[in-house]
This record gives structure tokens, C-alpha cells and sequence, in this order.
């Protein structure tokens, strides 16, 4: 029996005729909020509000004693009890909060209002990334992002938003800074706060509980990999010697020792980048294949370089220019791209780690990658007196202490070396 008066109260509520009285209820509360004569203090500075009573069933806007304005309304009633359920939005100012009321109200209207009390961190993340994140970025952030995101809904995911708590945060970032840098760490905390920051904005939550509340432990240095000189020797002769007996592109390796570039910038490299006159090169975009924001396929990305400071110009060497002289000579070629494919594209950066993996079979040297290289002349560069700053903008970093904190392990050869060179002023 008692089921059954349930059943019949829940029929009632969820009638057409009551749920269109409901709509019109909170509509007519939101129209007499935005024609209420607006207060001297609409904005300004916080100021207690006392809170006028109201009909059952009806919005309201009010300032909160911390001065935050607040507006709750009526978006149905509790199937069981036939209570009112009620939900609030927040916002800085009188205006902004009867916005927020406003479209709640339509999404009330249109049947596609969701209970912002119930959302989660692992609903709202993705949320965010595609409709608030995803068109300010580029593809390769996008897609950094949507890894770092996975891994954050397996732990955080379940977790109510208005429920979550900083030291449930902290937990989930120490337990991630076995495996990752600190680098990428701070990525994840930035990231995090930015889409928990636009649930406050767009009222599911009345601030931001983790904001300047979680802390990254220091790590160890790890020490990066650079080839010895012995290493760089054998390295440079195997991928000649590969490269004369038709090996294809086993000279791009010997063009990244003697240039310092990022994989992306080299194989992006087009012939109007090099100035054979005056023996320059012309770093000004950047090559990537990874998977596509729409297709969920491989794609080709070609963009400019990743800051102003890499966009920059490079002396080349003369054994640099005979790599491409060498390559200008070759008839084979399809294209304007260097360093190309068999059918004149882009060459990807899975094919020359491939290829990179032979030299080390061959001879014997460990952990090369194409940015072990980039290090390698680096640290040769800096061993043989070329000052930090140049260094640094040949790198192309966007800060000469960027180059300092990379190469620590080097500058305190280079300055007793340097000192070496006063001794004479004191004989």
C-alpha cells in the first residue's frame, strides 16, 4: 500500500502539467531577480545581505558574509518524500549569479539540466579538456593532456567534485612521483586546477579546494644521457659507414650531433631553411606524428616551434653542409623536405629510433636516442669554451638558466679551465 501512494505521488511530480508549472515558477523568480533594482554595492566591495524570505518553490539571489553572491532554485521534487530539491550557483557579482541562474533554468526547460552536486572528477575532466581546453592548444598538448587525464580518473575519478578534499589530491601526486618528473608533475597540478578552477566558474562547486594546497617533493637529479667522446667517435663512423653502404637516412644522426636540434625541428627542415651563402640554418617549425584530436588516428602535425626562443638561426659546419650537399646531389628527391620518406614526405620519429636501434646493435653503446644526441653537443660545446648564453640560443631555450640547470655537470670543468687561462697574469 505504501508502495503504491509512493508510485502515485511519483506520477503526480512527473506529470507534464506539474513539471510545467515548476519551469514556471523558477522562470518567474529569475525575471523578478534581473528586474530587482540593483544595489549601490552590486560588485563592490563585500557587504552582509539579509536574506528576504520566499514563496515555496521559488529562486533567490542573495550575498553571502564572505561576499560571494549566491542564487538557489527549485529543479523538481523528491519522488518519495515530494520535497523540493534544491541547487545553488555562485558567482562574484549580483549579475554574473542571475546569468548562471538563467541557464540553468534553460537547461531545466530542455530536459538536459544535470545535478552539478553529483558530478565527478573523472566526468568533468574530459568535459573540460574538450569543451573549454581543446581549441586553445595545440594538438600535441591536446593529446599530452588526454594521457595525463588517464591517468588521473583511475584513482580521482569516482571522487564527487564538491567532495573532493587536498589531502586526497596530495596522496594521488606522491604516489605518481615514483614514475614521473617533476616536470610532469607540475603539469598534472597545473592542468587540475585549471579544470577545477572552471567548475567554480561555472558554479558545480564554490571554490577550489586544492588551490595552492598541494605541494611537489624535490627529487634526485637524474643525470642525462650524453655520449663520451670514445661513444661519439664510433657512433659518428658507424652511421658513415652504414650510410655509404645504402643504409637510408643514417645521416640524419650526424646532422643532429653537429646541429644540436630537437627531432621534430630536423625532420621539419626544408631546403629555403638553409642559407648555403652565409652557411646558416633557419630553425623556424617543427614536425610531429602522433595520434589526430578528431580521427583518434596518426596524423601529421607541422606547426611553428615551440617558443619564440626557438625560433633561431644556426651556424652550420662545414661537415654539416657536406651532409647537405650530399643530399642535394641525391636525384631521387620528391620533395622540398631534407631529411624525407621514400615517397618525399615526412619521415616519422618511430622510423629513425628503428633505425637508431641498428647503430646500437651494432656497436655496442647503450640508451641513444635522438635527444641524447641533442644533448651530446651540448656538453661537447660547452667542454670546448662556447659561453652558456650562446649555447643556450643555439638550443634554442627560452632561458640561459634553463641551459645552466641541463648542463650543471659540465660548467665546473669549464670555469677551472677558464681560471686556468689568468694563471699567467700572476707569474
Amino acid at each position: 500500500m505504501k508502495k503504491s501512494k509512493q508510485n502515485d505521488v511519483q506520477s503526480i511530480l512527473t506529470s507534464p502539467e506539474i513539471q510545467a508549472i515548476i519551469a514556471e515558477t523558477v522562470k518567474k523568480s529569475v525575471a523578478e531577480a534581473i528586474t530587482a533594482t540593483p544595489s549601490d554595492n552590486d560588485g563592490a566591495a563585500p557587504r552582509p545581505r539579509k536574506r528576504k524570505g520566499r514563496g515555496q518553490g521559488e529562486g533567490s539571489v542573495y550575498q553571502r558574509k564572505d561576499g560571494l553572491w549566491s542564487a538557489r532554485v527549485t529543479v523538481g521534487y523528491d519522488q518519495y518524500t515530494g520535497k523540493q530539491i534544491r541547487k545553488a550557483v555562485y558567482a562574484d557579482t549580483k549579475r554574473e549569479v542571475i546569468d548562471k541562474l538563467m541557464e540553468m533554468q534553460t537547461e531545466i526547460n530542455k530536459g538536459t539540466f544535470v545535478d552539478p552536486t553529483n558530478v565527478t572528477v573523472g566526468e568533468w575532466l574530459p568535459v573540460w579538456l574538450e569543451d573549454y581546453r581543446k581549441n586553445k592548444i595545440k594538438h600535441t598538448t591536446y593529446n599530452k593532456e588526454r594521457i595525463l587525464i588517464k591517468r588521473i580518473i583511475p584513482t580521482l575519478g569516482q571522487i564527487k567534485l564538491k567532495d573532493l578534499k587536498p589531502l586526497t589530491v596530495q596522496r594521488f601526486i606522491n604516489s605518481l612521483a615514483e614514475d614521473l618528473e617533476t616536470s610532469t608533475l607540475k603539469v598534472i597540478l597545473i592542468m587540475f586546477n585549471q579544470a577545477i578552477n572552471q567548475a567554480v566558474d561555472n558554479g558545480i562547486i564554490p571554490k577550489n579546494p586544492i588551490k595552492g594546497k598541494i605541494k611537489l617533493a624535490k627529487k634526485s637529479y637524474k643525470e642525462r644521457r650524453v655520449l663520451t667522446v670514445d661513444e661519439q667517435k664510433i657512433f659518428i663512423e658507424t652511421a658513415k659507414e652504414l650510410h655509404e653502404m645504402g643504409y637510408a637516412g643514417m645521416d640524419v644522426f650526424i646532422f643532429l650531433l653537429g646541429t644540436g636540434l630537437r627531432i621534430g625541428e630536423c625532420l621539419a627542415l626544408t631546403w629555403d631553411d638553409i642559407d648555403f651563402e652565409n652557411a646558416i640554418l633557419n630553425v623556424n617549425k617543427t614536425f610531429s606524428h602522433i595520434t589526430g584530436v578528431d580521427s583518434g588516428k596518426y596524423e601529421h602535425y607541422l606547426r611553428e616551434t615551440k617558443t619564440r626562443a626557438s625560433n633561431r638561426k644556426i651556424p652550420l659546419l662545414p661537415q654539416m653542409l657536406d651532409v647537405l650537399e650530399q643530399r642535394k646531389q641525391n636525384n631521387s628527391y620528391l620533395s622540398n623536405i631534407i631529411f624525407q620518406n621514400v615517397k618525399g614526405g615526412y619521415q616519422i620519429q618511430a622510423h629513425v629510433w628503428k633505425r637508431m636501434k641498428i647503430i646500437e646493435r651494432i656497436t655496442g653503446i647503450e640508451d641513444i636516442t635522438p635527444h641524447a644526441l641533442r644533448h651530446t653537443f651540448a656538453t661537447r660545446g660547452l667542454e670546448n669554451g662556447i659561453p652558456l648564453k650562446v649555447m643556450s640560443e643555439l638550443l634554442g631555450h627560452s632561458s640561459i638558466q634553463m641551459t645552466a640547470d641541463l648542463y650543471t655537470h659540465v660548467l665546473p670543468e669549464t670555469k677551472e679551465r677558464e681560471m686556468e687561462k689568468l694563471s699567467n697574469l700572476f707569474d
